[in-house]
């Protein structure tokens, strides 16, 4: 994806970044290290966009390893010692010899509009 230059919105949560034009729809952007509660990163530049129940989200993340289909092999984890909110995590798995933590999409979708409102 190219570089996004969002615009800002005022007085809006601390994790919504501003707006950006995806493919002629205006739609947020988030920035996932705010809403984990993790310390921030301004270096990151990295955008995905999801679609849950038909609303669009893009998200600032710092890297995607890969994406995962029911037919990939994981080893799930207990989920001790996360640093994130726990009702935000699916899974903690080990693949590919990292430990990943697999995000909620239900979860996330719905801190974020929660937070937007």
């Amino acid at each position: 994806m190219p570089e996004i230059s969002a615009r800002p919105i005022p007085q809006s949560a601390l994790h919504i970044e501003g707006v950006f034009d995806f493919r002629g729809k205006i739609i947020p952007l988030i920035n996932l290290r705010e809403v984990l509660k993790l310390p921030l990163d301004k270096g990151v530049n990295n955008v995905i966009v999801i679609n849950y129940e038909g609303r669009l989200f893009g998200l600032i993340v710092d890297r995607v390893l890969e994406v995962f289909t029911g037919q990939t092999e994981l080893r799930e984890l207990p989920p001790a010692g996360l640093r994130v909110p726990a009702r935000l995590v699916q899974s903690v798995v080990l693949y590919k010899e990292m430990v990943v933590v697999v995000l909620h999409l239900k979860q996330l979708a719905s801190a974020v509009i929660d937070k937007e409102d």
